[in-house]
C-alpha cells in the first residue's frame, strides 16, 4: 500500500522508495517494531490503537494522550540522531560523501528512509490527534450551544463572542484548524528526525548524540512560544486572544492559532492566522534543514 502510493506521487528523486541512497539507508535501518510483520499492519493497528485511545485520554482531561505524545516524539528524534555518526563509527561518512550526490540530496535521503521507516508510528500520531481535536470540539460545542451564562438573573449567550463578524464561519474556523493539525503533525514529525541528525552530526558518540538530540528539540520548544508570541501578537490585537492557560498551550502548537483568536475577531484574520500559523512552521523546518546542511559541510 505504501509503496503503491509513493510510487503514485510526483515524488522528488531524493525521495523515492528506488533512490539508492533511500534503499541504502532503510537497509540500514532497523525495523520498527521488531523484525515481524507487514509494515501496511503495523500502520493500519498502530491506527486503530490511537483511536481506540481517545475515550480514556478525554475522561481524563486528555493526560494520558499529550503524555503519550511527548514520549512518542522522541523516537524519530532518537531514530534522527543515528543518521551520522553511525557511518562516521563504520567509517563510511567520507565515502558515501564522494557520491554524485550533494550533501543536501544525502540528508533528504537519510530523512526520507526514516520517515518510511517510521511511518506507522506517524499513522499513529496523525489518528490519536485527530481523534482528540474531534472530541475535544465535540465537547466545546456541546458545551456551547447547552449552556446559558446569567448575569444578574439576565441570560446571556455566548458567554464569549466567536467569529462576531460571521457566526456562522465557527465550523470553518474548527475545519481550518482541524487541518492544520494534520498538517503540523507531519510537519513536527519530520523536524525531530532534522533536529535528530543535527545532533548526529555535532558527536561521533550515540549517547551525546541522544542528549544533543533532546536538548536541541527543548531549545525548539521554547523557541515556539517567542516566535508564537510575536506573530499573534503582530497579527491579532491582544483584546481578541483567548488568555490563560490555554493562551499558553495554544501558542506552543501553531495548529491552535486559529481558535487562540477566534474570539472576537472575523473570518478573515483567522485565515490569516492560519496562513501564518503554517508558514512559521514550514520555516524552522527549512531553517533547520540548512543548518543541518551546513554542519555537513563543514564537519
Amino acid at each position: 500500500m505504501i509503496r503503491s502510493l509513493l510510487n503514485r506521487l510526483a515524488l522528488p528523486a531524493w525521495a523515492r522508495l528506488e533512490n539508492p541512497l533511500v534503499r541504502r539507508e532503510m537497509q540500514a535501518l532497523p525495523l520498527f517494531l521488531g523484525q515481524d510483520g507487514n509494515l501496511n499492519v503495523k500502520m493500519v493497528l498502530l491506527a486503530m490503537l490511537g483511536l481506540g485511545l481517545m475515550p480514556c485520554s478525554c475522561s481524563c482531561g486528555g493526560l494520558p494522550w499529550s503524555v503519550l505524545q511527548t514520549v512518542l516524539s522522541l523516537i524519530p528524534l532518537l531514530w534522527g540522531a543515528s543518521l551520522i555518526n553511525r557511518e562516521r563509527v563504520a567509517g563510511t561518512w567520507d565515502l558515501l560523501r564522494t557520491t554524485p550526490y550533494s550533501d543536501a540530496e544525502i540528508m533528504l535521503a537519510k530523512i526520507s528512509a526514516v520517515s518510511y521507516r517510521l511511518s506507522p508510528l506517524l499513522a499513529l500520531l496523525l489518528s490519536g490527534q485527530a481523534a482528540s481535536f474531534l472530541m475535544t470540539s465535540l465537547f466545546t460545542a456541546t458545551v456551547l450551544l447547552s449552556i446559558t451564562v446569567s448575569v444578574n438573573s439576565v441570560p446571556v449567550w455566548p458567554a464569549m463572542p466567536i467569529l462576531t463578524d460571521e457566526q456562522g464561519a465557527l465550523p470553518l474556523v474548527y475545519g481550518l484548524a482541524f487541518a492544520l493539525l494534520l498538517l503540523t503533525t507531519v510537519l513536527d514529525f519530520v523536524t525531530n528526525i532534522v533536529i535528530g541528525a543535527l545532533a548526529s552530526s555535532l558527536t561521533a558518540s550515540r549517547g551525546a548524540a541522544y542528549g544533543s538530540a533532546i536538548g536541541l528539540r527543548m531549545v525548539t520548544s521554547l523557541g515556539w512560544i517567542v516566535l508564537g508570541a510575536l506573530a499573534l501578537g503582530l497579527i491579532a490585537p491582544s483584546e481578541t486572544l483567548v488568555s490563560g492557560p490555554l493562551a499558553l498551550n495554544a501558542i506552543t502548537q501553531p495548529a491552535l492559532w486559529p481558535i487562540l483568536v477566534a474570539p472576537a475577531t472575523t473570518l478573515v484574520r483567522v485565515v490569516l492566522v492560519s496562513g501564518l500559523a503554517l508558514a512559521v512552521q514550514v520555516a524552522v523546518l527549512v531553517g533547520l534543514f540548512r543548518l543541518l546542511v551546513w554542519r555537513v559541510r563543514c564537519g
